[in-house]
C-alpha cells in the first residue's frame, strides 16, 4: 500500500483532516479523505500534498450551532473553489444510493457547476480510487457504462430510457417497471390515461 494503492481515512473535524495528513506523509501513503466536512478549513494543507476528499453526501444537518443552514450543501462548492480534489459519495446505507445524483443537484442548486458535480461521479471518483486509467469517463479503450436519458441525471423527473455496461445494453425491467405498465394498462383501459 505504500503509496500505490489509496488508504482511506475517515476525518471530518479540522484536527482529524490534519492528523490524518501528517499520518500518511510520515508512512508514505497515498492518503484520501473521507467526509471532509472541515476539508475547506485545510484546502492549503490537502492541495500541497494533493490529498483528495471523498464528500460523504449532502444530506446533513450543519455541524455547529453557529453554522449556515446550508453548510452541508456548500461543501462541494467550496472544495470546488479551493482546487481540492474530490468526489460525491452518498454516505447512506446501499439502499439509498440511489439518491447520490439528488445529493450532487443540491450541491449545484448551492452553488456548484452541474459539470463539476457530474465530474465528482464519474471522472473524479474513479481518478481517486486508482481506476481512472480504464474508468470515469467515455473514451476510446476504457470500459463504458453509459446511460440515456431523457433530462439531466442530476433531476428526479428524468427518467432512464437505456444503459449499458461493458458495451452491453443492460436490461431495466424490474417489479417497477412492471407494477407501472399493469397499472398504466388498467387505467387506459378505463379510459383515465392515455399514452
Amino acid at each position: 500500500i505504500r503509496g500505490t494503492s489509496p488508504v482511506f481515512i475517515e476525518a471530518s473535524e479540522y484536527d482529524q483532516i490534519v492528523a490524518a495528513v501528517a499520518f500518511a506523509q510520515r508512512e508514505g501513503l497515498r492518503a484520501v479523505i473521507v467526509g471532509g466536512r472541515d476539508a475547506p478549513l485545510c484546502a492549503d494543507l490537502l492541495t500541497r500534498h494533493d490529498i483528495p476528499v471523498v464528500v460523504t453526501g449532502t444530506f446533513r444537518f450543519p455541524k455547529r450551532d453557529d453554522s449556515p443552514y446550508d453548510d452541508a450543501f456548500t461543501l462541494p462548492a467550496r472544495l470546488e473553489a479551493a482546487g481540492i480534489t474530490w468526489a460525491l459519495a452518498g454516505g447512506d446505507d446501499t439502499a439509498h444510493e440511489r439518491n447520490l445524483p439528488y445529493a450532487a443537484a443540491l450541491a449545484v442548486a448551492h452553488g456548484l457547476s452541474e459539470e463539476a458535480a457530474v465530474r465528482a461521479l464519474t471522472r473524479s471518483a474513479a481518478e481517486i480510487f486508482g481506476i481512472g486509467a480504464h474508468y470515469g469517463s467515455l473514451e476510446k479503450g476504457k470500459s463504458a457504462t453509459l446511460i440515456i436519458t431523457d433530462g439531466s441525471p442530476l433531476e428526479v423527473t428524468t427518467s432512464v430510457h437505456a444503459a449499458f455496461m461493458y458495451g452491453r445494453r443492460i436490461d431495466l425491467t424490474n417489479k417497477q417497471t412492471e407494477l407501472e405498465e399493469k397499472y398504466r394498462e388498467k387505467y387506459e383501459q378505463i379510459g383515465a390515461y392515455k399514452r
